[in-house]
């Protein structure tokens, strides 16, 4: 069956250039919201629904487990059309919503999907030139203060770089997307920083506290079936919107809390909450994720293979390095 769906939403509480606001909300505007975030998918798929499925919309940015009534989300676990198994939200979008006649806008689906849904795939060169400037553009704004209208800068610059054909020009494309060319904000409207950075661990200080009997838990930040699909032994899976001040007992004696997911867009996140509800020593890894993770040679549990199993192989490579 096809899928087909009205969104609807109050006004978001801010206006982007992104959303082109009227000076008073247009009520009859189908309405939608999604929750903040840090994902690729996420803001890719906000950009998809104001520039190319439904600009006279309106968007909403809540924060994590809010719901708004008279609303649809996108992008939630509830939302009805959000990430499914192999698939990003923003293809989903795509097709739900008949834009597969976009060749770009196919394009853009792929690095979306190697960046946040296939951690097994090799980073293509254009795909890994996409990640860092969207991370240098989270870093010039401490990750979580990025104004939404840069997101949406960002996203026309990729779209204009791949109708221009300069997706196998790498130097042309990081030049395209880099933060001060797609991020161009009325003066005084970058947010204030917020929170001091999450520590970054070199994966080979990882391995040396367990080699060095240390406690180190890993926290799995994805949905149910991405973690019983793969993850790290013996990690927890805890969710954002499952984080709060009653989760800190649980991680007490622990020596570092590594918070992670594929790419650890969604890590980095689940690290500042749990830092803020109290949780002590947590940060994410570097190489990032569960996808850094596997491409230094470390072992996944899931599938075929147990946490035990995927443990033994893990302290012996801490006990004798990478």
């Amino acid at each position: 069956m096809k899928i087909s769906v009205l969104f609807t939403v109050l006004l978001t509480f801010f206006c982007l250039s992104l959303l082109a606001c009227s000076s008073g909300p247009d009520q009859s505007a189908k309405q939608y919201y999604t929750w903040e975030g840090l994902e690729p998918d996420r803001w890719g798929s906000v950009w998809l629904m104001k520039r190319h499925i439904d600009p006279s919309s309106n968007i909403s940015i809540v924060p994590v487990g809010a719901r708004m009534r008279d609303a649809t989300a996108i992008a939630t676990p509830n939302a009805p059309i959000k990430r499914t198994h192999g698939r990003s939200t923003y293809e989903n979008l795509v097709e739900a919503f008949e834009q597969t006649g976009d060749p770009v806008l196919m394009q853009i689906g792929d690095i979306i999907n190697e960046l946040e849904i296939s951690p097994w795939s090799k980073s293509s060169p254009s795909v890994a030139v996409v990640e860092r400037q969207f991370r240098e553009l989270q870093y010039k704004y401490n990750r979580v203060d990025v104004p939404v209208e840069c997101y949406a800068g960002f996203f026309d610059a990729l779209y204009a770089s791949l109708k221009g054909a300069e997706l196998e020009d790498l130097e042309a494309l990081a030049s395209s997307l880099e933060p001060d060319t797609v991020c161009k904000v009325s003066k005084g409207a970058v947010a204030q920083i917020s929170d001091k950075p999450v520590l970054e661990y070199p994966v080979h200080h990882v391995l040396n506290m367990i080699n060095a009997n240390k406690k180190v838990v890993f926290v799995d930040t994805r949905e149910d079936e991405e973690f019983d699909e793969y993850r790290i032994p013996g990690a927890v899976n805890l969710k954002l919107r499952e984080v709060n001040e009653a989760i800190a007992p649980q991680f007490a004696d622990a020596d570092l809390v590594i918070s992670y997911c594929i790419k650890d867009f969604r890590g980095y996140e689940v690290a500042l909450a749990m830092s803020r509800a109290g949780v002590k020593n947590v940060g994410i890894m570097n190489p990032f994720g569960l996808k850094g993770w596997k491409d230094t040679g470390l072992p996944v549990a899931g599938g075929k293979v147990s946490d035990e199993e995927a443990l033994i192989k893990l302290k012996e490579i801490a006990e004798r390095g990478v």
